[in-house]
This record gives C-alpha cells, structure tokens and sequence, in this order.
C-alpha cells in the first residue's frame, strides 16, 4: 500500500514533531473511543436496564452519553487542529527547501527544463502532498476506531465476529490494488500538468509573435492536445477510486446479509441474548465508515506519494558547476572584466 522509501524519507520532516505527534495520538485515541463505549452503553441499556426496570440507573445514562460526546469534541477540535498544523508547517518548509534548491541549480537545468514545468513542481506538486498529508487525521483515528470496535464485537461474541471478518482479505486487497493504479495515473496527470502551464507560459510570454505569425490555431490544438491528455490521465484514476466504494460496500452487504442470517438462528436458539447481538451487529457495521475512509485516505496518500516522487527528483538533482574549495573570494569590482579564451556552444541534441 505505502512505498517504504518514499515513506522513510517524508518521515524525516515529521520526526521532528515528537511531542506533536505524542499529543495527536492521545488525542485521536479519545476521538476513537466515544463510538466503541456508546455501543457498549447501549448494551447495558438493552440487557441490563430494560429488563430489571431500574429506572435510577436509566436516567443517569443520557448524561454520561452528552458527557462521553462533550469530551469527544473537544478531542476532536484540537485533534484536527494540531494534524492542520503539522501539515501545514511541513508543507511550508518543503516549498521553501524546493524554491531554495532550485536557485541552487545550474544555468544548464533552466536551459533543458519548461519553467511551467519547474513552476508546477512548486505549485501542484506540493499542493497534491499536502492534500495527502492532511489525510493524516484519518490515518490515527480510522485504524483506533476500527481497533475499537471489533474489540466491543469480540469482547461480546467472538464467533460471529470471526465470520465477518472472513470479508477481511479481500477488502485489504481490493485498497491496496486500487491505491497503485491511482498513483500511478496520478503521477501522469502531474507530468501533463507541468506540460499545460509550461504551455500556457510559454504561449502568454510569446504572444507577439504568436499573433503576427496567424499561429493562433496551432498554438489551440496544441493546447487541447496538452489538456486531453491531462484529463484523460484523471479520468483513468477516478474510474478505479470510484469503483472501490461501491465495491466495498457489496463486500460488507454479504457480511451483513450472513451476519444476520448467523446471530438471528443463535439469538433465536438461546445461544446469544439480543443485546449482545445488536451490539456486535452495530460494531460491525460502524465499521463500514472507517474502512471506506482508510480506502480513500490510501488513494490521497497514493498520489501525495507522486507528488513527493517529483519533489524529490528535483532535490536529488545536484549543481552541475560547483565552487571548488580552494576558491578564491573575489574583491568587488573595481575598473573593468575581460574576456581571455572563452567559448560557448549549445550542448548537442542526441542523433544530431
């Protein structure tokens, strides 16, 4: 699903936020819980309370309710609030070291590269990571929720949750294949996006001599071949994004369709009360949202990786002159330069 060393390299920029990311987990933890513990509330309610008619206990459960949701927000505000931070610093210091680089670069690179092109690597490219990166709140509270509620639903009846996690592989299967094919086309409709703006640049700064030489039409054509490709780079990634879900969601109808079919002849049998199967049926099935999630989250951490892939392309592109270290600091100019015996020649095109 993740490409390990793309992963350990983004990881550098986060290892520097420990505490941060201490007080996110914490934090996401608390978020996770409120959904398992209602469900457990809810089991004593139906088992414990109803039956007994214990009214005493019944009016004190709305209060924990509003309490248990209170506190959830207020894990949840500062749980999102530090994920944006994180993010948003992290994404700040990556522009500034690509801009930083980039001025480092020889005069050799800007004469092969389209400066839209250079222009989209700062602009989309970090745009798409962030996206990614944002994603990070679900990538700690989806996978704890989900840890969560299939807790509650082995803690109150281990068989009938082992048959619905029969649907377990084939769910991680169809996220991982979907993740590569989406990143894959990703980085395609980033290629074709640094093309457009290159075109687009090179068109606005050649206007002049587009309209005194009637190349308007060309210059048309070209663009919509440019944006074709562009859009049909998207379109093959949207197809396979929007298909998981879908797809997903048939996998976790049969599971229910089974579950209920199981627990209803046990409940019916005596072998499981009804509060115990109404608990692991709703675990069971609150675990839709955050396995659709974790789909989605894997498509956006898929194409963050092409963008960090393009990023560091140009990060790992070294200075073809460098200064020598015996160089000597020249004084400021005093009365004039002259040229001894020096030459210049375009570089040869491959098969010219």
């Amino acid at each position: 699903m993740f490409d390990l060393t793309l992963q350990k390299r983004l990881f550098t920029y986060i290892k520097s936020y420990k505490w941060h990311l201490i007080l996110i987990f914490v934090l996401g933890a608390g978020v996770a819980i409120v959904q398992p513990l209602t469900l457990r509330v809810a089991k004593v309610i139906v088992d414990d309370i109803l039956p007994k008619k214990n009214l005493a206990t019944l009016r004190l459960m709305p209060l924990k309710i509003i309490a248990l949701y209170f506190f959830g927000g207020i894990a949840r505000y500062w749980y999102n609030y530090f994920i944006r931070y994180l993010c948003e610093d992290i994404v700040f210091k990556l522009r500034n070291q690509l801009f930083n680089h980039y001025t480092t670069l020889s005069m050799e690179y800007f004469a092969d590269q389209a400066t839209g092109n250079m222009m989209s690597r700062i602009t989309n490219d970090v745009q798409v990571l962030q996206t990614g990166l944002s994603r990070i709140t679900q990538l700690i509270k989806d996978p704890l929720l989900l840890l969560g509620l299939l807790g509650v639903a082995f803690y109150h009846d281990w068989q009938l949750t082992l048959v619905a996690m029969i649907a377990g592989p084939l769910i991680a299967l169809i996220i991982s294949k979907v993740g590569v094919f989406c990143r894959r086309y990703s980085y395609i409709s980033q290629q074709h996006m640094g093309d457009l703006n290159s075109l687009i640049q090179e068109s606005f700064q050649g206007i002049r001599v587009m309209k005194a030489f009637g190349l308007e039409k060309k210059m048309h054509d070209n663009f919509q071949a440019k944006n074709a490709l562009f859009r049909n780079a998207i379109l093959k990634s949207v197809k396979f994004e929007f298909a998981s879900s879908p797809t997903l969601e048939l996998i976790g109808a049969c599971a229910a369709a089974t579950l209920v079919l199981y627990g209803g002849i046990r409940v019916l049998s005596g072998g499981l009360t009804l509060g115990e199967f109404t608990t692991v049926l709703g675990a069971l099935g609150l675990m839709v949202a955050p396995l659709k999630s974790i789909n989605n989250l894997n498509i956006d951490f898929q194409r963050a990786f092409a963008g960090a892939e393009r990023i560091f392309e140009i990060l790992d592109t070294q200075p073809t002159v460098l200064e020598k270290n015996s160089a000597v600091e020249l004084p400021p100019l005093q009365r004039e330069i002259v040229f001894d015996r020096i030459s210049f020649s375009y570089p040869e095109e491959n098969g010219s």
